[in-house]
């Protein structure tokens, strides 16, 4: 069985955590006016070694996918991911071992506690500002490529 300290080296190496949100403009049942996100969250591992990620699936749930069949001379790469209430416990598990991915744990982990049921009420302004910061803030760090990040741009997002 694998550690979660394993578990939190092998994700700060090969994993990474994802927040997409999708704007829903309409009107509902009632004909009252609907503008909200509709959030997606997922935590997720990529390698070659398919046993190394059925061991987190064991242990914490999620699913396993071939992510890239492969091209001609290289390996295929499968993906595990894992969504919602499983992904929260895997993500509080691996935290206290996490160096690299930490600030972004953090970061979904606290979206995570944002999702109450707000029910006929709506979400409180507050609650529906933060969560756009921390997907802007998530946005900023998972960022690829060669050019820099923006640390003035992350600070105005922590202000």
């Amino acid at each position: 069985m694998l550690s979660d300290a394993y578990a939190a080296g092998f994700f700060d190496g090969e994993g990474g955590v994802a927040l997409n949100g999708t704007r829903r403009v309409g009107t509902g049942r009632t004909n009252r006016r609907i503008d909200h996100i509709r959030w997606t969250r997922r935590a997720y591992v990529g390698n070659t070694d398919v046993c190394v990620l059925g061991s987190l699936r064991a242990r914490f749930g999620g699913t396993t996918v071939p992510w890239n069949r492969g091209q001609e001379g290289r390996k295929p790469v499968y993906m595990w991911n894992i969504y919602n209430a499983r992904m929260v416990a895997f993500l509080e598990a691996i935290r206290p071992h996490s160096i690299v991915k930490a600030r972004r744990i953090d970061l979904l982990l606290e979206f995570c506690s944002t999702l109450q049921r707000s029910g006929s009420r709506g979400l409180p302004e507050g609650v529906a500002k933060r969560r756009v910061q921390i997907y802007e803030e998530l946005r900023l760090l998972n960022h690829r490529g060669t050019a820099s990040i923006d640390q003035l741009s992350l600070q105005r997002l922590r202000a």
